[in-house]
């Protein structure tokens, strides 16, 4: 997609390619559509590993470390502080910039000083 994103942009490519069709271009927006819908399905499953490694690395004792986060989340608030924390923690930064370039500068970086 990048290569025939650049052909078709050259130096006016974004870092999001769909970005480059007008509003009214059908084509991308059935192509936002699906990424949308992409989004909204894969969220729920990346959260639900995400908040395991978190209870795995916040609270300690045996019931954690083995898998059983019921043991762990059965407390409502605790729950729910955790679930809000990440939900936040993914809000933020999709608030914060306009640019899927600079996310993915900003997750480079991270990614390969670790």
């Amino acid at each position: 997609i990048g290569v025939t994103g650049y052909l078709g942009f050259g130096s006016d490519t974004d870092g999001n390619v769909l970005n480059g069709f007008p509003d009214a271009y059908l084509p991308a927006n059935v192509a936002r559509g699906l990424l949308s819908c992409t989004m909204l399905f894969v969220y729920p499953m990346e959260s639900f590993v995400a908040r395991h490694a978190l209870v795995v690395v916040l609270f300690s004792g045996r019931s954690a470390k083995e898998g059983d986060d019921h043991a762990v989340l059965a407390r409502t608030m605790r729950r729910i502080a955790v679930t809000f924390a990440l939900y936040a923690l993914a809000l933020i930064p999709a608030i914060a910039f306009d640019d899927l370039g600079d996310v993915l500068a900003l997750t480079g970086a991270l990614g390969g000083s670790a």
